[in-house]
């Protein structure tokens, strides 16, 4: 059992590690809170060499020579190494000050320790996105050249809720009134966190579907957290242009549900997903409109939409 975790499951472990780790700071305001991805993205990249997925017919030896040959043959290796070296030599000549210049009565940022270089103006935020490319360079080699195809598909799983779950609780914290998360709420035109939730949105639907057709036990949770969670997320920090960019989105991929899934699952599951889909949008509906109709999402769409004055000249 443990030969087989170690040979099949343990790079993706891993890879989920360097994919979960900088969900749960999402939201957070801390500068340093991602530094260590750095090292973590270093185990991983020995566990890519050393322990690296293997398939039916090889060993672990036939394993390490076939991830070598395919990286070292890998034009992203390079272009990654290439960007990665940009991004190091910007971190390491980072921590420029701010100097007052008594002669012209300005303040200004004093020059890097090599002026041609590229630079950055604080060093801990540097580190930071320095940690978060060093863990993308290594994440996209892990699953090009040796992580599983069931392995991907566990990652994907893993995201989506992760994804859920995080929006959940950031839209739980800015009903509270909880900072940061209010502020992320009233922003007219949305923040990265929107477009982020959509992005696994789309994702979480693709997923559900999937599990539905091949009879998998995951679909329940993936509705419930990967779906509906993300739809929240997306309800509340998304901008009002995005909400009808993925409103619509949505739409056509639950239309596709329903004619994916025609052929494949019985009548009485496509049945079910239907008037599940109604409940949600029923749901959200009321929420929004009748129950809480003061609340973010509304404000930002009537600032979108001049819905009031539509509807005036529609009933004059």
């Amino acid at each position: 059992m443990m030969q087989k975790v170690l040979t099949k499951y343990w790079l993706t472990i891993h890879v989920g590690l360097l994919l979960v780790f900088p969900l749960l700071f999402l939201t957070q305001s801390r500068a340093g809170s991602l530094v260590p991805l750095l090292w973590l993205s270093f185990v991983a990249f020995e566990t890519l060499l050393l322990l690296p997925s293997v398939h039916r017919g090889e060993t672990l030896a036939d394993a390490r020579r076939r991830v070598t040959r395919d990286i070292v043959h890998d034009p992203f290796f390079y272009l990654g190494l290439v960007f990665l070296c940009f991004v190091a030599i910007q971190w390491l000549n980072s921590g420029c000050k701010l100097v007052y210049m008594s002669e012209a009565d300005v303040w200004r940022f004093s020059s890097p320790s090599i002026a041609w270089a590229p630079f950055s103006i604080e060093t801990q935020s540097s580190l930071t996105w320095c940690s978060i490319a060093v863990a993308c360079f290594v994440g996209c080699l892990c699953l090009r050249h040796a992580v599983s195809r069931t392995g991907k598909r566990y990652l994907l799983h893993v995201a989506v809720l992760v994804s859920g779950i995080v929006a959940i609780f950031s839209v739980f914290q800015a009903c509270r009134g909880v900072t940061p998360y209010v502020g992320y709420v009233s922003d007219r035109w949305g923040n990265v966190l929107g477009s982020f939730f959509g992005f696994w949105l789309m994702m979480g639907m693709g997923a559900f579907v999937d599990d539905l057709a091949h009879g998998k036990r995951w679909y329940v949770v993936l509705f419930v957290v990967g779906f509906i969670g993300n739809l929240l997320g997306v309800l509340f920090f998304a901008g009002a242009l995005f909400l009808v960019i993925y409103a619509v989105l949505s739409l056509f991929i639950s239309i596709y549900w329903l004619l994916y899934l025609n052929p494949v699952v019985p009548k009485p599951v496509q049945l079910k997903l239907f008037l599940m889909l109604c409940a949600v949008v029923a749901g959200i509906t009321v929420f929004l409109l009748y129950i809480f109709p003061g609340n973010p999402v509304v404000v930002k769409m009537r600032e979108f939409v001049p819905v009031d004055h539509y509807w005036h000249s529609l009933s004059e």
